[in-house]
């Protein structure tokens, strides 16, 4: 099995007009929703604004771990159904979860938790 060198892992033309169609498209509408911005979510979920960036513009394939991070912020009173609307988007552009990439995907997430609660009101 040869290992896949970063352009490989890149969405050529086709993929990067289906991700933004789909996925981009709908994790901007409900980012812009939420009234955040990219380095918001990002800040969030414990990603960089470059990853939220990309996944709106298609040039990154979601993996399952980050859309359930990103689906748990933009509703989080029922993120399960979220993530499975944008995971179905994705199609067969939905990158694997590795058990590290999994494992690094929620410390971040957990260590990014108090950043998401609203400061209480007054």
């Amino acid at each position: 099995m040869t290992p896949l060198t970063f352009d490989d892992a890149r969405p050529d033309d086709d993929e990067r007009a289906h991700l933004a169609a789909g996925v981009g498209r709908e994790l901007r509408r409900l980012r812009t929703a939420a009234e955040l911005t990219q380095g918001q979510l990002a800040e969030r979920i414990g990603a960089g604004r470059r990853t939220v960036q990309r996944l709106e513009c298609g040039q990154r394939r979601p993996r399952a771990s980050l859309l359930a991070a990103l689906a748990a912020v933009l509703a989080p009173d029922a993120p399960e159904p979220l993530a499975e609307r944008l995971a179905d988007l994705a199609g067969a552009s939905l990158a694997a979860d590795t058990r590290r990439s999994a494992r690094v995907r929620a410390l971040r997430f957990r260590s990014a938790a108090p950043r998401r609660a609203d400061p209480p009101a007054a």
